[in-house]
Order: structure tokens, then sequence, then C-alpha cells
């Protein structure tokens, strides 16, 4: 399934719950924004969460599905390809940038491959490297490192040889 077609079904589902319970627009619209920003960095990663959210929302009588269960994003979330895209491809281009908690223990996963993914303006987990807990975004190291290989006049020359 692709995330146009989710879409398309989400809306449908959307639509019959807020008929019967008008008062649950809100976590729902934050579940399909959650949705949209997960699609954005984590390939198919997000629709393997979507299936086992629901599995677990069905098993525990979940009724609001607003706040991402953590343990479940981070399984299905863990082996994915980091993604560098322009930052012009926000979902919500004019929301400003979340903010990580600062005394939180642990580390905000999605803000260190792209865009933090937190649906409130202040995310609960440290945005803080995932490698070296610096003042930077893991992938900035990735894309540092191979940056310095590209200005290395000799790699072409070892590249040859391996």
């Amino acid at each position: 399934m692709d995330i146009a077609s989710w879409m398309e079904t989400f809306s449908s589902f959307y639509l019959i719950i807020c008929s019967s319970f008008p008062h649950r627009w809100r976590d729902l619209t934050s579940y399909k924004l959650l949705k949209l920003r997960t699609y954005q960095f984590s390939g198919f990663c997000w629709l393997d969460y979507e299936r086992a959210f629901r599995e677990h929302a069905a098993a525990e009588k979940v009724t609001d599905w607003s706040k991402m269960h953590v343990q479940l994003f981070n399984y299905h979330t863990a082996g994915a390809q980091v993604c560098t895209r322009p930052a012009s491809s926000s979902v919500v281009s004019s929301q400003a940038e979340v903010s990580g908690n600062a005394s939180s223990k642990v580390i905000c996963y999605s803000w260190n491959i792209g865009p933090c993914i937190a649906v409130n303006p202040q995310c609960e987990f440290h945005h803080a490297c995932s490698r070296c807990w610096g003042n930077h975004c893991a992938t900035s190291i990735v894309l540092q490192s191979s940056h310095a290989r590209s200005l290395d006049p000799e790699e072409p020359k070892r590249s040859k040889h391996r």
C-alpha cells in the first residue's frame, strides 16, 4: 500500500469514526500527520508501524491515537535507511521546528535522521546525536564523513585498488 492509498482509506475510516464520536477528530488528525511525517523519512517502515499500532490499539482498547507508541515505533523503524531530502519537503512547511526535551535520557530517533515527527511543539525526547550525544543529528556525521572523502584527492586511486 502506498501513502496515497492509505490516506484515502484512513480518511474514510476517519469520517465514519468522527460521525459517531466527534471528539475523536483531534487525535485522529494528529495520527494522520504522524503517519505522513513517518513516511517522509522511513520508507515503508511507516506502514509496518501503522499495522502494529492498530493491532495494539485494538487489543488494548486505545482510544487516543495522538501519541506515538515509542516502543513499537522504534522497533519498526530501527532498520530504516537514512534518507536525505530537501528541507522544502516537509508536510507542513509553515510549522516551526519541534524542540527537544534536554532533560530526557532518551534520544529522539526521528530527529537524528530527519525532522522530528512529534505531534506537539515540544518533543518528549532529547534532540542529540544518537552516536555521540553531540548537539547535532547523526546524519550530519554521515554527511560530513562522505563529504570529507569526496574532497580527498587520493580517494579515486585507492578505490581502484579495492
